[in-house]
């Protein structure tokens, strides 16, 4: 403890001053308790605050990520919107071929006869759908 409040203590103690030494260490006991408030209140503030950057830094990360994220379902949705424009395409090939052998066959004629018509209509629907968007096929 401190000299000077030692001998304060001290000089209570010797004087026969009882009450006066309970008084001073009552005092003293709530000084200490009241320091270790103050201590547990500021303890307990910065915890807070640290509580509040690591939080910001975790949302800033999760915002980060979410963003990363939609970039690559934009990539994966429009890789998605372009095969299935392929496939629209081969299929719209196979319906046009489909009818033209179904003129053949209603027609009676042979397909050695229809084949030229057939190859040029398959030819010009290709080159009608080059250039096309995927979204404009569908």
């Amino acid at each position: 403890m401190i000299k000077p409040f030692r001998n304060i203590r001290q000089n209570l103690l010797s004087e026969g001053k009882t009450i006066k030494y309970l008084k001073y260490a009552v005092g003293e006991i709530i000084l200490v308790v009241i320091g270790i408030l103050i201590a547990l209140q500021v303890n307990n503030w910065n915890q807070n605050e640290q509580l509040k950057k690591d939080e910001l830094r975790i949302l800033k990360s999760m915002q980060k990520s979410i963003k990363i994220n939609i970039d690559e379902f934009d990539q994966t949705l429009n890789n998605q919107i372009q095969r299935n424009g392929s496939l629209q395409e081969v299929k719209n090939m196979y319906i046009l071929l489909l009818n033209k052998m179904g003129n053949v066959i209603a027609k009676g004629k042979s397909l050695k006869s229809e084949y030229h018509s057939l190859v040029t209509d398959l030819e010009n629907e290709i080159e009608n759908n080059e250039g096309t968007t995927p979204s404009k096929l569908l």
